[in-house]
This record gives structure tokens, sequence and C-alpha cells, in this order.
């Protein structure tokens, strides 16, 4: 069987393996000082929201593309919509 290579395009694979590097969370502190006003439990809410998103989309990609190309996908774009408006 073929992987569905459909669930992923080039685009997609460069920005999930750049979105670990965009959070530049190192020691507790933003390493630019343009965050300096941002309180570091905000930044937390956000770098670990990042994060999450980030494992939901490898894992569904990941199973998106073990499935059959004739197969009914994984995740519907309604699924993709909700966990973009989250």
């Amino acid at each position: 069987m073929q992987p569905n290579n459909n669930c992923t395009d080039h685009n997609n694979t460069i920005c999930i393996s750049l979105l670990p590097r965009g959070c530049n969370f190192r020691g507790g502190e933003f390493q630019d000082e343009k965050y300096d006003h941002i309180e570091l439990a905000e930044m937390e809410k956000v770098k670990n929201a990042a994060l999450d998103k980030h494992s939901w989309l490898e894992k569904n990609v990941g199973l998106c593309n073990q499935q059959p190309t004739y197969a009914d996908p994984v995740v519907t774009i309604a699924e993709v919509n909700a966990q973009r408006e989250v």
C-alpha cells in the first residue's frame, strides 16, 4: 500500500518542522527584547497552546499518511478548522 501523500504538502511540512523553533523560549525567558512587556504566564500559555496544536497536527498527519489513498480521511476539514479556531 502506498501512503496517502495528499494529506501534506511541502509547505505544511516546512511549517510543522519550524514550529518548535518559532517558540524561542529558553530558561523561562524569550530571547528577544521586543517581548519583554509580555508576562511570563502569557508566554507559557501561548507556548503550550502552540506545542499542543503541533503535536495534534503531527499525530494526525502521521495517521493520514498511513491510510491507503482510497480510505476515508482520518481527519476532516471541519476538525482541522475547529483546531484552528481554538
